[in-house]
């Protein structure tokens, strides 16, 4: 488990525990507060994933995950899972791009959350996947252990 500081646009820091897999050099963790009537934007890093590109998905729940060349992806495919994966979807933003030198993407994922009390203290699941497009065989690259996401 490591604890990062993340510098907010408002100034304020906020301090975040992102858990890498000891089998899995990846993680995630929301930028901030996930609240009600608020936008949340996410940070993923795979150090070993320079520049390469990647897509994240949400799910109620991490069985029995899904299946692929590399291994199987920590989520369930259900309905969020569904709604996540679908661009343009409104509710899910920015889940495919690009990792940076380090490995990194800051903030270009993003979920707006409406502002209905009832939301706060739901749950959900977020995991994403890399690619190497050059891959023979299987363009997986690596995947990420599901993070725990909870509504404020």
């Amino acid at each position: 488990i490591y604890f990062i500081d993340i510098q907010l646009p408002n100034g304020l820091v906020s301090t975040e525990i992102i858990s890498i897999s000891s089998v899995v050099n990846a993680g995630m963790a929301p930028i901030g507060p996930v609240r009600v009537g608020s936008t949340t934007s996410f940070y993923f890093t795979a150090p070993t994933e320079s520049f390469r590109p990647y897509a994240a998905a949400a799910a109620l729940s991490t069985v029995p995950g899904i299946p692929t060349c590399a291994g199987l992806v920590p989520l369930a495919q259900d309905a969020l899972f569904l709604i996540s994966t679908t661009p343009g979807n409104g509710y899910f933003n920015g889940m495919t791009g690009g990792l940076d030198f380090y490995g990194q993407s800051y903030g270009d994922a993003s979920v707006p959350l409406p502002n209905v009390p009832a939301l706060s203290g739901f749950a959900f699941y977020m995991a994403f996947a890399s690619f190497d497009l050059t891959a023979p065989g299987c363009p997986v690259a690596l995947i990420s252990p599901a993070t725990l996401i909870t509504i404020q």
